[in-house]
């Protein structure tokens, strides 16, 4: 009987590259019941059932493959795995996006279907044109506030240009340009002190915060959840 971790680790990565996501979801699991710190495994468990999930009427799928990134999050943080824990990140936005339009859909479709009986009660409404039209009003509003159309791409400009992810501490270096502070100056330290994108040599301890980029990210944050990976270290 085979007991190692690795190999159904190393088996469940290999299955998803074959499109076989229920086999990689089940050996993913048990390579987890092995090692409860075996962040790859989480990792790969979370993209089989996001793979599984997408096509499911409900987000049940996709919510455990959130919390299975969120766990993963925590082990590759804990251990100071900073590649990985960016990774991850990103993973756990796509799944985060792919949730929020989800429900969004599944409202929207719930609320449509019901216009028709909702408009029907209204109408039986007679001799109370007051009640009528506020109650009109009101579930015009619902169906409208639940159709608005959220981003489905985060804007280029508050993309870092080294990492493509969103940036929440924007830097402006000597050249102009705006990178996340962090990821900038381990640029720095890994490679001299150039511009990534430019070339051109500057002063690596010039690095001026970005408040408008700063400002504009929050903006979009608040507008789409789905973008926001703070809640994935609640």
């Amino acid at each position: 009987m085979i007991t190692s971790q690795f190999y159904f680790s190393n088996r469940a990565k290999c299955y998803k590259m074959i499109y076989a996501f229920r086999q990689g979801l089940e050996d993913a699991n048990i390579a987890i019941e092995l090692d409860s710190n075996n962040v790859k495994a989480y990792i790969t468990s979370a993209q089989c059932l996001c793979e599984i999930g997408k096509g499911d009427p409900d987000t049940a799928k996709l919510n455990t493959a959130r919390n299975r990134l969120k766990k993963a999050l925590a082990l590759s943080v804990k251990a100071k795995m900073d590649s990985l824990t960016q990774e991850i990140e990103v993973m756990a936005r796509k799944i985060s996006k792919i949730i929020w339009f989800k429900e969004k859909e599944i409202q929207q479709t719930r609320l449509l279907s019901s216009e028709k009986y909702a408009k029907g009660v209204i109408h039986r409404l007679e001799g109370d044109d007051r009640l009528r039209e506020m109650l009109e009003k009101e579930f015009r509003d619902l169906v409208r506030d639940s159709t608005k159309k959220e981003a489905s791409e985060i804007p280029d400009y508050l993309l870092c240009k080294i990492t493509f992810d969103l940036m929440e501490r924007p830097a402006i270096n000597q050249s102009g340009v705006t990178y996340e502070r962090e990821i900038l100056a381990k640029h720095y330290g890994a490679n001299g002190e150039f511009d990534p994108i430019t070339r051109e040599k500057v002063d690596g301890n010039v690095m001026i915060p970005n408040y408008s980029i700063k400002a504009a990210t929050n903006d979009f944050l608040e507008r789409n959840a789905w973008a926001n990976t703070c809640l994935l270290y609640t």
